[in-house]
């Protein structure tokens, strides 16, 4: 069983300290160095913000982890994961002129304006923090802080335990793995698989 957070005797364990069990580190609770650092924040989030149920679906997929390489989280989040999420909040507009950008000023720019606007009171503050964070990754020279940022800027949308953005983000996840061909899953997927593990009634759309 995966939990939130792991305890000092590995009676307990988070998504992370597994893997570290796994890879022969101790304590349990440092990082494996096979890992990228991106990508272990990213399992981390996602261990985070789950439900004990939804939490459980980590564990077959730490298999997969070590030794992937860097992923370019920074560019997934930007060009997948933030759009769909846009589209899922209907600013659909906003949403179809990030799929347009080309380039990571251009996008970096986009992203900072969209932030601006968002704070607007028909905007959302959440979203407009994302976006300020996600700017901030598209400007940065160091591999490590744009991936990193860009997971931070996800943790400003995902919420604990409710599946706001937790199925859209596993979908990144499984894409840098191998185990999808594609970062997005889609809305209907994305809200069927919210109300299977985070909620009491099926979605109806």
């Amino acid at each position: 069983m995966l939990h939130r957070w792991a305890d000092k005797d590995g009676q307990k364990l988070c998504a992370m300290s597994a893997l570290s069990k796994k890879l022969g580190y101790t304590p349990l609770t440092d990082t494996p160095k096979e890992v990228d650092s991106g990508l272990a924040t990213l399992v981390n989030l996602l261990n985070d913000r789950a439900n004990d149920r939804a939490r459980q679906l980590l564990i077959w997929r730490l298999e997969y982890v070590p030794n992937t390489g860097r992923a370019k989280i920074r560019e997934l989040m930007s060009h997948a994961f933030f759009p769909t999420i846009l589209e899922n909040q209907e600013f659909d507009e906003e949403a179809k002129f990030l799929w347009g950008c080309k380039g990571i000023r251009e996008t970096a720019r986009v992203y900072s304006s969209l932030g601006e606007r968002l704070l607007r009171p028909d905007g959302a503050g959440f979203l407009a923090n994302g976006c300020i964070t996600l700017a901030a990754a598209l400007k940065s020279r160091d591999p490590v802080t744009q991936d990193i940022l860009a997971v931070s800027a996800a943790a400003q949308i995902v919420d604990f335990e409710t599946g706001e953005g937790w199925f859209d983000l596993l979908q990144v996840l499984d894409y840098i793995l191998g185990l999808e061909d594609s970062p997005r899953a889609g809305m209907l997927n994305s809200f069927s698989d919210f109300y299977k593990y985070f909620g009491d009634e099926e979605v109806s759309l």
